[in-house]
């Protein structure tokens, strides 16, 4: 959000640029006419001027723009790099306290710069989302075809190191929780359980992926006094912030 501290802003500003260019450098083909989708599942959102000045009180829309300006314009070329190398520098919008390795999101390989690390939020964002055992039926229907309303039950088999759940099992079906959560759009992974006869409940801390960056966490770094550098540095492991015009 606009409303977050300058040193915040810097930081997301760093962060957004090396992940496009990363994109940029390893595209592959993923688009036909383009390197980069503006769809927040597949690249990086984007929003346009003239859209981010519709959701922005007439009075105070220069003043927010000069302030997204000032961040951008501060970090100019600056990008994210380990052992000379940009980083694919995931972000999030709250890890929960804790952010989460990579290994337990997208496959199971190790990145050095995206560990576990405090996620130093001032809050523990908690949510709660509840289906009818006839909705969740319907939503998991592709991967659990045979669940029963009555007897199925969900059995949660390991947690990540942060945490999180990692892996489940429903009618001895084995299911990421990853896939459990893009499946079912609940907030985390770090979530608990609830079953009665009629419906299921997910309560849930944090609000996304949680790899890499947490937006709030930067925030209350930025908050505490800390600047947009020392704010990448924790939530990259062993990285380096360089300017690359290029």
């Amino acid at each position: 959000p606009i409303t977050f501290e300058l040193e915040a802003l810097k930081a997301q500003a760093i962060v957004a640029r090396t992940y496009t260019k990363f994109k940029l450098q390893n595209s592959q083909n993923v688009h036909e006419n383009a390197d980069m989708c503006d769809d927040i599942n597949c690249c990086q959102a984007y929003k346009t001027k003239e859209y981010a000045f519709a959701s922005w009180n007439d009075e105070e829309e220069n003043a927010k723009w000069q302030k997204l300006e000032d961040a951008v314009n501060q970090t100019s070329d600056l990008v994210i790099t380990y052992s000379g190398e940009i980083i694919e520098s995931f972000f999030h919008s709250h890890s929960g306290g804790q952010t989460e390795n990579i290994k337990y999101v997208w496959g199971d390989t190790e990145i050095p710069y995206l560990k576990s690390v405090i996620g130093n939020e001032s809050d523990s964002y908690q949510d709660t989302k509840t289906f009818t055992k006839t909705e969740f039926k319907k939503l998991i229907k592709d991967k659990i075809p045979n669940y029963d309303i009555k007897n199925s039950k969900i059995q949660i088999e390991d947690y990540t190191g942060s945490g999180r759940v990692n892996k489940l099992k429903i009618d001895n079906i084995e299911i990421k929780a990853t896939e459990l959560r893009r499946i079912l759009g609940i907030r985390s992974t770090n979530f608990r359980i609830e079953e009665t006869d009629e419906n299921i409940t997910f309560y849930t801390v944090g609000y996304g992926h949680g790899v890499g960056m947490s937006q709030y966490g930067a925030n209350q770094m930025a908050i505490e006094g800390k600047k947009c550098e020392e704010i990448i540095k924790h939530y990259y492991t062993g990285v380096e912030i360089v300017a690359k015009s290029e």
